[in-house]
């Protein structure tokens, strides 16, 4: 019997090798992506992103900014010169607002405002805090105070950043009231009359004192 065979040489191309540097971020930060990807033969012809939250892009080196806070998955796809695709995916965390917070009660001229905030997260926590208040020069302490010259309504300015880097403002406004002005008012009265008094301030008094 005849036979006959037919011999070929089949070329298996390779495929991208994908590398995700993952980023974590600020909140309204850009997060940056770069594509570590390697081919050992033929070229790598498009990179292709998707960051998770339905948005996407092209390119070996992105960016992107997230409109909230959490974890994304980002998605790297490359294709080769022979149609060949690769992809891998990896995390992005996108840190909580540090969220920066404080009141200041009213206060009498000659009392000292006392300064006192909250913020960060058990993500992020504040490492720098500065207070400030309008006149004054700026403090970093955890907690401030701050002596009104004058009565008058004082904004008070609290900037943190996080040990990460994040910042984030908080404000708020105090009245400082002028101080009491007390008046003394006593009718005259003849002797063992009761004599009339009256305190004028903030509030009225009256006493009747008997001579």
């Amino acid at each position: 019997s005849l036979t006959d065979s037919i011999e070929r040489v089949v070329t298996v191309h390779p495929l991208p090798v994908t590398r995700i540097t993952p980023d974590t971020v600020c909140p309204g930060q850009a997060a940056s992506f770069i594509s570590n990807s390697s081919i050992a033969s033929g070229s790598i012809t498009r990179t292709s992103w998707q960051f998770g939250d339905g948005d996407s892009d092209t390119g070996l080196s992105v960016t992107h900014t997230y409109a909230a806070s959490g974890k994304y998955g980002v998605t790297l796809t490359l294709r080769s010169g022979r149609g060949c695709t690769s992809s891998t995916t990896d995390t992005v965390v996108v840190l909580p607002d540090p969220n920066p917070a404080f009141r200041v009660a009213d206060y009498c001229l000659g009392e000292t405002a006392l300064l006192s905030g909250s913020g960060g997260n058990i993500q992020d926590t504040v490492k720098y805090w500065i207070w400030s208040v309008e006149g004054s020069a700026p403090d970093t302490s955890r907690t401030s105070s701050y002596l009104p010259p004058m009565p008058g309504t004082y904004k008070a300015l609290l900037r943190v950043t996080t040990m990460r880097g994040c910042g984030a403002l908080a404000r708020d406004t105090f009245v400082v009231f002028p101080p009491a002005s007390p008046s003394l008012v006593v009718n005259n009265a003849c002797p063992n009359d009761p004599i009339s008094s009256m305190a004028l301030s903030r509030s009225r008094l009256v006493t009747s004192l008997t001579v």
